[in-house]
C-alpha cells in the first residue's frame, strides 16, 4: 500500500500527491475523488455560512485542485476520472446539510464539464452517487430490499467494462430515493 499524507486544501500538497504517485508508479492511470466532509448548517439559524467555505474547499476546490493536476497524466495514459458523489446532488435529503449537498450538484456538473473537455483527448470521466443504503441504517427502506457496495460500482466504472461511459451519473442506492418518494 502506497500512502500520502496531504491537506487537500493546500495547492503545494495537491502537487505533491501527484508528483510522488508519478514518481512510485510512472504513470496514473485512474483517479477516484472520494475526499469529503459534511457540516451541518442551516439558514434559519445563519449556521450553513459557518460550514460553507469549509465544505466546499473540501467537496469541490480539492476535485478540481487534484483534477487539474492529475489531467496530463491521465492524458498520456487515456485513463479515466471517477467522482464520488450523492444522491442528494439531486434530492435534498435533509435540510442542515445545505452545503454538502450543493458541493455535490457542483460535483456532478464538474464531472460533466470535465468530461466534455477530456473526451476527445480519449479520458472519460463519471461520478458515482451513492445513497445512505450502504451504511446498513436505512438499507431496508430500498426498492429492493439490499444494499450494494458502492466499491462495486466504482470499479465498474474505472473498468473498461464502462469504456463507451463518459459524463454520466451511474447512481448507487438500489432504489432509496424511489422508496422515500414511494412511502410518503
Amino acid at each position: 500500500m502506497f500512502v500520502i499524507k496531504a491537506d487537500l486544501t493546500l495547492d503545494g500538497d495537491v502537487r505533491n500527491v501527484i508528483s510522488q504517485t508519478i514518481d512510485k508508479f510512472g504513470k496514473i492511470n485512474i483517479l477516484i475523488n472520494n475526499a469529503e466532509i459534511v457540516r451541518n448548517g442551516r439558514l434559519i439559524d445563519n449556521s450553513v455560512l459557518k460550514t460553507f467555505d469549509d465544505v466546499m474547499k473540501i467537496n469541490l476546490r480539492a476535485v478540481v485542485a487534484i483534477t487539474t493536476s492529475a489531467a496530463p497524466h491521465l492524458i498520456r495514459t487515456k485513463g479515466n476520472i471517477v467522482n464520488i458523489s450523492s444522491v442528494g446532488a439531486e434530492r435534498i435529503l435533509r435540510n442542515d446539510h445545505i452545503a454538502y449537498f450543493i458541493s455535490k450538484a457542483g460535483l456532478n456538473h464538474f464531472t460533466r464539464a470535465c468530461a466534455m473537455e477530456l473526451g476527445n483527448r480519449g479520458v472519460r470521466v463519471n461520478t458515482v452517487s451513492v445513497g445512505d443504503v450502504y451504511r446498513g441504517r436505512s438499507r431496508y427502506n430500498t426498492c429492493i430490499h439490499t444494499y450494494i457496495d458502492p466499491e462495486e460500482l466504482v470499479l465498474y466504472a474505472a473498468s473498461n467494462k464502462s469504456k463507451e461511459i463518459t459524463g454520466s451519473n451511474l447512481v448507487n442506492d438500489c432504489g432509496n430515493v424511489v422508496a422515500h418518494v414511494n412511502s410518503r
